[in-house]
């Protein structure tokens, strides 16, 4: 156990000792802490929440990117949008936008941000998004201005324009 309303340990998410007493109606899967981990989140009918922190200890000193999309042609949300992010050293990173959130939700949410993380030495390559347009946009991101990086309030942003 860490602070307060904290569990360091997924295995802990499923053991009966750290699952709070009331019935749960949310749960979502979002970086809380932007270090590269998924983290819980479980909410209940009547407000309680507990969150659950992805071993924040192996995370230390660690940084990311954040990329935020602007979609003009395919529709507001991205859904559809692939991104591979390359870095140094790390194997390729994935994500896709899907429509999973997006509808009815008890207590979830939508978790927009989009975050890879780079550990410690990596240093960002290039950012490939491919739009539900079909078009592609590679950003090659070699020498990325540290104002970039570990910055959740400066998120490079991309736009999928018409032309």
């Amino acid at each position: 156990e860490g602070r307060e309303g904290y569990s360091n340990y997924w295995g802990k998410v499923c053991s009966k000792s750290s699952v709070p007493t009331p019935r749960m109606y949310g749960f979502q899967l979002i970086d809380l802490n932007n270090d590269g981990f998924l983290d819980a989140v479980l909410a209940s009918g009547i407000g309680y929440q507990r969150f659950f922190l992805n071993n924040p200890e192996a995370s230390k000193g660690n940084r990311f990117i954040r990329v935020e999309l602007k979609s003009t042609v395919s529709n507001v949300h991205s859904i559809g949008t692939t991104l591979i992010f390359e870095a140094s050293g790390l194997e390729p990173q994935l994500r896709e936008i899907s429509s999973f959130g997006y509808g009815n939700s008890r207590g979830g949410g939508v978790d927009d941000r989009i975050v890879f993380g780079i550990g410690q030495n990596a240093e960002p390559v290039s950012l490939t998004v491919r739009w539900p347009s079909m078009k592609e946009i590679v950003i090659p991101l070699t020498g990325l201005g540290l104002s970039h990086i570990s910055n959740y309030s400066n998120p490079i942003i991309v736009t999928e324009d018409i032309a």
